[in-house]
């Protein structure tokens, strides 16, 4: 008997070790999962903010491009803005005509939009390589996200800068 309760004693101990182990190895794994979600979760919405911005970054580009380079489509379409299909500023390669510059500031803010072919906010202005200002149109931003391009054009035979800044509103 008292070999079988020696025997009992010990088998006791060791499946207390054993459910003790179980329970730190379970609780481990927890933790390592836990800790695996939070970081997946963190670089997924560091993935996407990324992304975001960088096709924000891609459609000003775009649009400064067309705004510096293109003259439109059709191509007189300063002359008569509701005929405009895409806004293009230039009379040539980065010279700005002063009627098309004309015709987009009279044209409204979302259909300008559309023209060139945003859907971010926009703040656009063009201006002397001293600063002072030729034209400006749009909002400033008041968003959560913002990013602008600048392209070196001619105005009046003068030297000077297109800047375009799109922005998102804080509740899109």
């Amino acid at each position: 008997m008292n070999l079988t309760k020696i025997g009992m004693d010990k088998m006791k101990k060791r499946s207390q070790i054993s459910i003790t182990d179980f329970f730190l190895a379970a609780s481990i794994f927890v933790v390592l999962i836990g800790a695996l979600v939070f970081v997946y979760s963190n670089y997924t919405a560091k993935f996407a903010s990324r992304q975001e911005s960088s096709m924000m970054q891609l459609s000003a580009i775009q649009a400064a491009d067309i705004l510096a380079k293109s003259h439109g489509k059709p191509d007189r379409w300063g002359v008569n803005s509701t005929l405009a299909q895409e806004i293009g500023l230039a009379q040539d390669d980065r010279n700005i005509s002063a009627q098309k510059l004309d015709s987009f500031l009279n044209i409204s803010y979302n259909t300008s939009k559309e023209l060139m072919g945003i859907t971010d906010e926009y703040h656009f202005k063009i201006s002397y390589i001293d600063g002072n200002t030729i034209a400006e149109k749009g909002m400033n931003s008041t968003g959560r996200k913002a990013v602008g391009v600048e392209r070196r054009v001619i105005y009046g035979g003068e030297n000077a800068i297109l800047s375009l800044i799109l922005w998102k509103r804080d509740d899109q």
